[in-house]
This record gives C-alpha cells, structure tokens and sequence, in this order.
C-alpha cells in the first residue's frame, strides 16, 4: 500500500531537516524507492475551525509506493535517522487512498489531524467533496485513523484526512466559497481536531 512518511519538526530545526533529507535523498529513491515530496515551514490553521496564524513547525514529506521500504528506510538509514533534529521530532507512516500528483513546483495540502481516533465519525462522510476536484485538487488523498507513529515528540495523532490542492491560492479561492463554506461549518462541528494547510516545495525560498 502506497504511504507517506511526514516528519515534524520545531521550526528553528527545519534547515537541520532539510540539510539530512538533501545527504539522504539519493540513498532515499535508489535504495528505498522513495520518493521526496518537499519540506515546509508555511503552515497556517484554517478558521475558523483555527484561528491561529503560522503553526510553529516545519515538516518534510516523502512517498512511498509499499510501506515496507517506508519502514526500511526509517530503522535502517542510520544517516538519517541520528541527525539531532530527531529528539524533538514526529515522525509517523500514514498510508494513502490515492495517487499523489507530483509537480515540480510544489504542492499544498489540507491536513486535517484528528487528536482522538474515537472523533473520526464526526467527521463528514469521504464521499463528501465539498466539490473540491472542480478546482484542480485531489480530494482525501489520506483518510485514515491507522497511523504508524516511528517517533513521537508530541502524543500520537487520533487519525488524518489530507486533500491535495495545486497552490495555497487556489485553497483560499476554493475556501472562500459556498463549497468552503460548507465544508468550515461541517469541519467546526469535530472535536479534538486541527485542520491546517501548508505548501511542501523541494527547497525553502
């Protein structure tokens, strides 16, 4: 089953992430057939479910098409995995519902994190889009409370749903909306969740 692999980090050990995932990368896509998406440092709650301004993490994403070299790569790449961003690091497997569409200028993803799995059926039904594909985005590209935590710095997330968006513009656009709008008002009604969006690029600008 095709996963990614997201690693959090406290903002001021993003460079320190970038830096292993740019030592690593090659052992990352030749040994382990993995494949790097982009790290961030843009993340912004969405309100009004979040009211918030920029989170204060980075993250780096990697994909892979079987969870198994995910998981050879993270217990045996020791390169990567002793680099001292890690003590203050999550780091979890969440397996994905469909393809990601890779582009070379970035991507944008809607992360909604579920703090208890038990609060996932509050959540609208996957079949419901809030016609985010007419925009260009992928819906629900994750939608799962099976997370496989390798790390955890903070407690381990209840479940995520993520959808696929070509740019931050675009999701705003799309936000603003009577899609949107249905989609912040049935979102307010999920307790214990964050839902955040953030741009993943291969390098910071």
């Amino acid at each position: 089953m095709p996963c990614l692999v997201l690693i959090r980090v406290r903002i001021q050990d993003l460079y320190t992430l970038r830096n292993a995932i740019y030592k690593a990368r090659s052992v990352l896509e030749k040994g382990y057939r993995g494949l790097y998406i982009g790290i961030s440092n843009d993340a912004e709650r969405v309100p009004p479910c979040e009211s918030q301004p920029l989170l204060n993490y980075g993250m780096g994403l990697f994909y892979f098409s079987e969870e198994a070299d995910a998981r050879r790569f993270i217990y045996s790449d020791q390169g990567f995995m002793e680099t001292d961003f890690l003590e203050n690091s999550d780091i979890m497997i969440i397996p994905m519902l469909k393809p990601l569409l890779i582009g070379c200028y970035g991507t944008a993803l809607l992360i909604t994190e579920l703090v208890r799995s038990e609060n996932y059926c509050q959540m609208p039904a996957s079949a419901i889009t809030f016609d985010m594909e007419k925009c260009g985005a992928v819906p629900n590209i994750v939608d799962t409370i099976q997370v496989g935590m390798i790390r955890a710095y903070e407690a381990k997330p209840g479940g995520f749903r993520i959808s696929q968006f070509p740019n931050k513009k675009v999701f705003y656009d799309w936000v603003k909306s009577d899609c949107g709008a249905r989609f912040r008002e049935d979102m307010c009604k999920v307790r214990s969740m964050n839902t955040y969006i953030a741009t993943f690029a291969r390098d910071l600008f």
